[in-house]
């Protein structure tokens, strides 16, 4: 197939020429326009794939499946018969009955092509551009989007990949003042500095006001104690953004030489609490950036009580499908990641197309207080505790019968449990709670 443009010097010469050859038989199209070449090669392709799969395209011979298509009875003017002639099926995509042809409204008889790939749903139209600008703004998103996509599948020729180290922590701070030094929290001992640290607190202020009231001082003063932890490594990172909702709070922290390379970020938040919309529960996010690859990082605090696990379960479906985020390029990759909306019909999309969702992202972390505990009483969890058996612990996990039977988290993966449960200590102790 070859395309050749050329300058018309009158009307009855045409713009553009479309030549398809097959061994030694030639078609010529001569379009005046470029409005219908996009839908000519979609509808080429399409009809070449049926007759690949009727068998009618045979070695040696590749036009021979245009025959099975009826002949459009659409007129043509006289300078273009032949070429109407010629096209014979092909010619049926400029047919009134074909999916491809929309009368334009405002021109009466006339006939607009549009590319099957691209017919959209009225909500992803702009309304506000002419139906030529509209196919314009489409064909465009189409050419990008294959460009992306050759581009991901070369992407090895030219791509290489650096090593991260992040830091992925959450406190429930209980409502309580930054007194403590975090440094045995966030110097953990390794000798590699974390490139990045983000940090999630729940119940920063169990205050009534906090539900009216967006105060930014106990963001600010745990911001100040998660520096002063740092101690002399502090001059290395830089915070990048946060998000609070009243309790809960996300923050990253980055090496001040990554900052640069950080771009595209984003924030939303989802109450789930009181009413299933106050902010005592549920979770803020924070999507962003970093080179090449899109990092998406969730902080909840989900229903607290032993026997609320299928709230909590819901508490995830809901954050899952009401937090989004604005699709700030074009160039936006389709989720590299095996998202849940995709497997229960009790969840669906954001309603704004759009936006996009936390799975849409090569990298996702959800931190927080979950709230899952072990279905075991409570003397008898502080005894294996004692006894130092976790896997027995382990068993009782709610969390992980949940993620067994796919209701919530079925699509994470959680790092080997090493530690004692965190629930529940004396106020300022390592001690279980002694009530």
């Amino acid at each position: 197939m070859n395309f050749a443009t050329r300058q018309s010097n009158s009307t009855l010469q045409p713009d553009h020429v479309l030549k398809l050859s097959s061994g030694g038989r030639e078609l010529h199209l001569e379009l005046q326009t470029l409005n219908s070449l996009q839908a000519l090669v979609v509808e080429i392709k399409r009809l070449s794939a049926i007759a690949v799969r009727e068998n009618h395209r045979l070695e040696g011979n590749t036009h021979r499946w245009v025959k099975f298509y009826a002949v459009s009875d659409r007129s043509s003017s006289p300078e273009h018969g032949s070429q109407a002639d010629n096209v014979n099926g092909l010619a049926s995509i400029l047919s009134p009955a074909s999916p491809f042809y929309r009368p334009l409204e405002s021109q009466g008889s006339s006939a607009e092509i549009v590319n099957p790939l691209v017919i959209a749903s009225p909500g992803l139209v702009d309304e506000s551009l002419s139906l030529e600008e509209e196919n314009a703004r489409r064909l465009k998103a189409i050419k990008e989007e294959w460009v992306q996509k050759e581009m991901q599948a070369r992407e090895d020729q030219f791509t290489t990949y650096d090593q991260m180290r992040l830091f992925v922590g959450t406190w429930n701070v209980n409502g309580k003042y930054a007194t403590q030094p975090l440094s045995p929290w966030l110097l953990d001992g390794n000798e590699e500095e974390p490139d990045i640290y983000v940090l999630g607190f729940q119940e920063l202020d169990l205050s009534a006001e906090a539900f009216l009231i967006n105060d930014s001082l106990r963001e600010e003063e745990w911001c100040a104690a998660v520096v002063q932890g740092l101690g002399d490594k502090a001059d290395q990172y830089t915070k990048l953004i946060s998000k609070q909702l009243v309790g809960m709070f996300l923050v990253i922290f980055i090496k001040t030489c990554h900052s640069e390379d950080v771009s595209e970020m984003a924030t939303d938040s989802a109450g789930v609490g009181i009413m299933g919309m106050m902010g005592n529960k549920g979770a803020v996010a924070i999507r962003m950036r970093l080179r090449d690859s899109y990092f998406c990082f969730v902080n909840s605090h989900l229903a607290a009580d032993t026997g609320q696990v299928e709230r909590r379960n819901q508490d995830f479906q809901d954050i899952c499908r009401r937090i989004g985020f604005p699709m700030m390029t074009p160039n936006n990759r389709p989720s590299q990641l095996k998202s849940p909306m995709f497997k229960t019909n009790a969840m669906s999309l954001p309603r704004n197309p759009r936006l996009l969702t936390i799975f849409d992202a090569d990298h996702l972390f959800w931190l927080g207080d979950l709230n899952y505990r072990i279905s075991l009483p409570v003397k008898q969890v502080i005894d294996k505790v004692k006894e130092g058996n976790l896997e027995h612990l382990l068993r009782f996990d709610q969390l992980k019968l949940q993620q067994l039977s796919g209701k919530a988290f079925s699509e994470f993966t959680e790092g080997p449990i090493t530690f004692t449960p965190t629930y529940k200590y004396d106020i300022g102790t390592d001690n279980f709670d002694s009530r």
